[in-house]
């Protein structure tokens, strides 16, 4: 493997979409995402028909649960990553506007329920990189673990009241577990800071989507 990652950022229409906004609270969770790799020897060229599954990924939790529609030819192995997770806290307050300004400095929604008067704000899905290894011998790639803090495959970030979210520049990220910036991590407890040097590592490589 000449390139030590690969890197996409055009994901429209991979995810579902999140309103944030006043009518839409509380939407819950989302469904988990299941994100797997193929991959095939440059030289035998751009054939779906001879991609090989990257090995070694979990099962997929929407394929075990049998809730959702899962076609014969899809993919049941690779990482699970939510779009968006529902948070909330329950609020003490005497009226609607002293109510919406508690959660708004929470950049928070208001809902008044049937027991409780809650805040409820989000994480929303910001980037996701996993890292794997080749194996010469059996000519196989296989993963090996998230690229972040504990192994893990995905960032998440606040979302903020009253936007709408498409997730259409979602970052995927796939490295070799040698790869330096993977190292840098773990060295720097992923913080990237070296004495006084902070490290900046930029990617911007195609990947076709698969």
């Amino acid at each position: 493997m000449n390139n030590t990652f690969f890197f996409v950022n055009k994901t429209e229409k991979f995810f579902p979409k999140l309103a944030f906004t006043k009518s839409n609270v509380p939407v819950g969770d989302s469904s988990s995402m299941c994100i797997t790799v193929s991959w095939a020897f440059t030289e035998r060229g751009n054939n779906y028909e001879i991609m090989k599954r990257v090995g070694n990924f979990p099962k997929c939790r929407s394929a075990e649960s049998g809730k959702f529609i899962w076609n014969l030819d899809d993919p049941v192995y690779g990482i699970n990553v939510p779009v968006w997770k529902q948070k909330s806290i329950d609020i003490d307050c005497t009226s609607e506007e002293a109510c919406n300004k508690i959660c708004s400095d929470k950049n928070a929604i208001y809902v008044n329920g049937r027991f409780s008067k809650k805040c409820y704000y989000y994480d929303i899905l910001d980037t996701i990189c996993i890292t794997i290894e080749y194996d010469p011998d059996r000519e196989e790639y296989n993963y090996a673990g998230g690229c972040f803090k504990d192994g893990k495959d995905y960032l998440m970030v606040p979302a903020e009241e009253n936007q709408i979210y498409r997730f259409e520049g979602i970052e995927i990220e796939v490295r070799n577990k040698k790869d330096p910036v993977i190292k840098a991590g773990v060295m720097s407890n992923y913080t990237y800071s070296f004495a006084e040097n902070w490290v900046k590592f930029t990617n911007k490589i195609f990947i076709k989507k698969l």
